[in-house]
């Protein structure tokens, strides 16, 4: 296992993982105000603004009260959380690597692996921990390394794409059939 640090936030603090990988969402909390409390006589509570950090493979998360250095670190997830905005993983969906695996996909969700990216970078400790880790993994990066792996689906998906897009317009120009025996539609109608 490595220890040595990703790297180092401005202010000295090392930084271990990758945060591109990680699940962040902020959220608000409601939190006991002892001082209030004490001063009113009964429990008052205020909203914070909390942080969660889920690394992908790991069953557990970290929820601490969201800093200033935390909403500089991950701004689009700050920004995405004030503006009401789901914050989700970003990435290819486990899908496209498993199209035809739906347990597959529910088992590396339940260890907080959303995307292939997130699949194929994960740790030694949280491959360790998904049943057939290893492979799991290899799949996710040889998905990710082949040229055509992840372009051949989007390539598709354009294609589909356009054949509706034709469809469509090919509908809008149908004339309108007239049933049977009934004389052709005047130019005033």
């Amino acid at each position: 296992m490595e220890f040595s640090p990703q790297g180092y936030t401005p202010d000295g603090i090392a930084m271990f993982g990758k945060d591109e990988q990680s699940m962040v969402r902020f959220f608000r909390h409601p939190m006991l105000s002892k001082i209030q409390s004490e001063e009113k006589g009964l429990p008052v509570y205020v909203d914070v603004d909390m942080i969660e950090v889920i690394q992908p493979g790991e069953k557990e998360s970290i929820q601490v009260l969201a800093t200033e250095w935390h909403k500089r670190r991950f701004q689009k997830q700050w920004q995405a959380f004030q503006d009401g905005i789901e914050q989700t993983a970003v990435g290819t969906p486990l899908d496209h690597l498993f199209p035809s695996e739906p347990g597959t996909i529910l088992t590396l969700k339940s260890f907080n692996i959303h995307t292939v990216q997130q699949l194929a970078g994960l740790t030694d400790s949280a491959i360790g921990n998904l049943p057939m880790g290893r492979q799991l993994v290899d799949k996710a990066k040889a998905y990710l390394g082949s040229a055509d792996g992840g372009s051949e689906f989007h390539a598709m998906q354009r294609r589909i794409a356009e054949l509706e897009a034709k469809v469509a317009d090919q509908a809008e120009h149908v004339p309108e059939k007239r049933g049977p025996g009934r004389p052709p539609k005047a130019q005033g109608e």
